[in-house]
């Protein structure tokens, strides 16, 4: 419980930002913060999850994570036995609401071509707004540029 004992110990003292995706348990331990990767491509739903931290209710926040974080994150795992970078995900994410981005630095592999059809399939199942009706299938298999 090092997290839990840091926050609880400082958070009078310090801005405790969570990163580490127990915002039920940070807040209400006293952090100010909170950092999460879906933010990057749906800030709507960063704020509704702070929003609902804020009002104290920790089930409905919880079960937000559980809903879009945990889907984010088991496929941000699976794609680590691809390539070992950051970010990538999140890049792919963004891409595929209409934001521009680009590849992850190397030697981190681009994980574009590879898993652009799993993300868009997550972003859908966890409910992501602007997210295209139909994605043309050229568009799904074009291969990505190295740039």
């Amino acid at each position: 419980m090092e997290f839990e004992q840091a926050v609880s110990r400082f958070a009078d003292r310090l801005s405790i930002i969570d990163n580490q995706l127990r915002f039920v348990t940070s807040h209400i331990l006293g952090a100010r913060a909170i950092e999460v990767h879906a933010c990057t491509y749906w800030p709507e739903w960063g704020i509704r999850v702070w929003e609902l931290l804020e009002s104290g209710e920790y089930v409905e926040a919880q079960l937000e994570l559980v809903r879009v974080a945990m889907p984010f994150m088991a496929l941000w795992h699976e794609m680590e036995s691809y390539t070992g970078g950051d970010g990538y995900l999140d890049k792919l994410c963004m891409e595929l609401v209409g934001l521009g981005s680009s590849r992850c630095r190397p030697p981190t592999r681009d994980v574009r071509e590879r898993y652009r059809a799993q993300t868009l399939a997550m972003l859908r199942q966890c409910g992501v707004p602007r997210l295209a009706d139909r994605v043309d299938d050229a568009i799904m298999a074009a291969p990505v540029p190295a740039s």
